[in-house]
């Protein structure tokens, strides 16, 4: 799924193309363009056909993700988002480890991330609750992680392979099985938390999410989702309110609702001054008002504020 990085993609479908995988074929090769520019002329040879699906909205993560996904009818599905590159060795190695007996009820596995010089990206998490919710919120997190943990694992180093309650995703791989079952993403869920939520919903028909420190896959983390910070953050909230009136209790959800609508700003902008970074105070700020916006729109509806065409497999890009 690509939303306004198209350079960035030609380099992501040739890491597939150029990875030594002589024990895993690759059925579908799906690009989803959110309203931009990419053709088909953009593609690298050496994967055989790619199906370039174009929305003219943004519609979303989640969406796009389920678009691609109804493409192929593989064993697995491998998500990746247009700022990765998938290493050497790193395919055959994630689904070697969810084909092995003890993997059974293994139904998703998030691949390791590490940045463009090679260091290790801690980006598995735990399933929000109210504590870590509010943690995230109020910046609770990023001044006493220890004591106030927020969603993502940062005290682990993601050295190691073993059980996570969710996985990055950026570049996930899920049984196709499990995914048709779960009617895939929560379109809901326009951008963050659609991997909590999924790995959640799989729990609870019994299946486990592991991390596979073997499988490394390069992120460019944080582009994917545009350099606007304000935009991200609101989408951010947003996701964070319709995870907890999906997942929590009335009372829970109600509280972090005033907590976010009330506190949050307020806690971005005494982050700024405490920091010295003037920039976090009106991205805080105009962060609130664009969430209102979204909130206008109410928390049920798929893709707030966009409108998406119906795709057209292997068209020429809008111009």
């Amino acid at each position: 799924m690509s939303w306004r990085h198209d350079a960035w993609v030609p380099s992501c479908v040739a890491s597939l193309a150029a990875a030594a995988f002589p024990d895993v074929a690759i059925d579908t090769v799906a690009v989803v363009d959110n309203a931009g520019t990419i053709s088909a002329l953009d593609m690298p040879a050496g994967l055989g056909a790619v199906s370039l699906l174009h929305n003219t909205g943004n519609a979303g993560f989640a969406r796009a993700c389920n678009q691609g996904a109804r493409c192929g009818t593989a064993e697995f599905i491998l998500f990746l988002n247009p700022d990765t590159r998938v290493l050497p060795g790193a395919l055959p190695r994630a689904v070697s480890a969810m084909r092995r007996p003890e993997a059974s009820d293994v139904g998703i596995l998030g691949l390791q991330l590490v940045d463009f010089d090679g260091q290790v990206q801690r980006t598995c998490g735990r399933f929000p609750r109210l504590r870590t919710s509010v943690s995230q919120l109020l910046g609770l997190s990023r001044v006493a992680p220890h004591r106030w943990p927020g969603f993502r694992m940062t005290d682990w180093d993601h050295t190691s392979s073993g059980g996570v309650d969710f996985a990055c995703g950026a570049a996930l791989l899920v049984r196709r099985a499990l995914f048709e079952q779960l009617a895939g993403f929560d379109e809901r869920l326009f951008l963050y938390l659609e991997d909590a939520d999924l790995s959640l919903r799989a729990r609870a028909r019994g299946w486990r999410t592991r991390f596979c420190a073997e499988a490394r896959v390069q992120h460019a983390c944080g582009w994917s989702a545009g350099t606007d910070r304000a935009w991200r953050l609101s989408q951010s909230w947003r996701s964070q309110l319709v995870y907890a009136w999906t997942h929590f209790s009335r009372p829970s959800a109600s509280l972090l609702t005033a907590l976010l609508l009330v506190a949050a700003p307020l806690a971005r902008v005494g982050a700024s001054v405490v920091q010295r970074t003037p920039g976090q105070a009106p991205d805080g700020v105009r962060a609130w008002f664009l969430l209102l916006r979204l909130l206008a729109d109410g928390l049920r509806r798929e893709t707030p504020n966009v409108e998406v065409a119906p795709l057209r497999p292997d068209a020429p890009a809008p111009r």
